[in-house]
């Protein structure tokens, strides 16, 4: 084995070491935040923010020496992903997808999130220091826009849900809240949304915050007819979104159709701030 070669096997390790980090627990002094959206680790010898591992961040918590050791590892930057990191405890955080967990291991489920790193890193400074408290039924205004059939198709269906706050005071939902639809007697049908196929569990997504006089909205998408060749329509009399304090409900009245046997009947998108060009 030449020189070369165990310099390169070195480094790599380096690389790995640093941003895998170890597996163990540690003393909770090693990870800390020294401001608003950043975290730094003692022992893996970097800082992150919401964009990942910083070269800037590290150096101003952590010292020169941190950086030009980071600098030395990195590299050239090839085939070194500064978005994706496993803290020394054991932890790994994605800035892409803004989560993280208690492990890198997948399946990475709800019951494997980790909160508190991930309120830290990834939330609003304003969301963390304020804590906007969770909307309530009689704070939110609720109403549907089909934007003239933009995505209606061939035995297809749907339109926005848009949610506003007309209050003073700003609040937060569920980023993907659960819908419930209701018949005419108010019975509550077995009408689920679609989840991802290639995905092992749902991601976790943080709550969304609606400033005062602001709006949000999902697109919700549905096969509208009998197109299956042994189909399940159901009419459902209104749609109802359960929130703090109450409930908020729309007339729906238009047929819903999945194949016999699957109660995923329709797509809904994350809300997200509404846009009035975007369809």
């Amino acid at each position: 084995m030449t020189v070369e070669f165990k310099v390169i096997q070195m480094m790599q390790w380096l690389i790995m070491a640093l941003l895998l980090g170890a597996t163990g627990s540690v003393f909770a002094s090693t990870i800390f935040s020294p401001a608003s959206g950043v975290v730094c680790d003692k022992k893996s010898n970097y800082c992150v923010d919401e964009q990942g591992i910083s070269m800037g961040l590290t150096k101003q918590y952590l010292g020169q020496k941190a950086q030009d050791a980071l600098m030395n590892v990195i590299g050239d930057g090839v085939g070194v992903s500064l978005t994706e990191y496993t803290l020394s405890n054991g932890v790994y955080c994605d800035s892409n997808k803004k989560q993280c967990y208690v492990d890198r291991y997948y399946p990475q489920t709800k019951e494997k999130f980790e909160r508190k790193l991930t309120m830290e890193i990834f939330v609003p400074m304003t969301t963390k220091e304020n804590q906007v408290p969770q909307c309530q039924a009689d704070q939110i205004k609720a109403r549907f826009d089909s934007k003239k059939g933009a995505f209606d198709g061939m035995s297809q269906q749907g339109f926005l849900l848009i949610l506003r706050n007309p209050s003073k005071k700003a609040c937060t939902l569920e980023a993907l809240p659960t819908l419930a639809f209701k018949d005419a007697n108010n019975t509550t049908l077995n009408v689920k949304r679609n989840t991802p196929k290639d995905l092992p569990s749902e991601p976790v997504l943080l709550p969304v915050i609606i400033q005062p006089d602001k709006e949000v909205s999902m697109r919700l998408h549905w096969v509208s007819s009998n197109v299956f060749d042994d189909a399940h329509c159901v009419t459902p009399n209104k749609t109802v979104l359960t929130l703090q304090g109450g409930t908020v409900s729309l007339p729906f009245n238009r047929q819903i159709c999945s194949p016999k046997g699957n109660i995923a009947f329709f797509d809904q998108t994350q809300l997200e701030p509404m846009i009035q060009d975007k369809y």
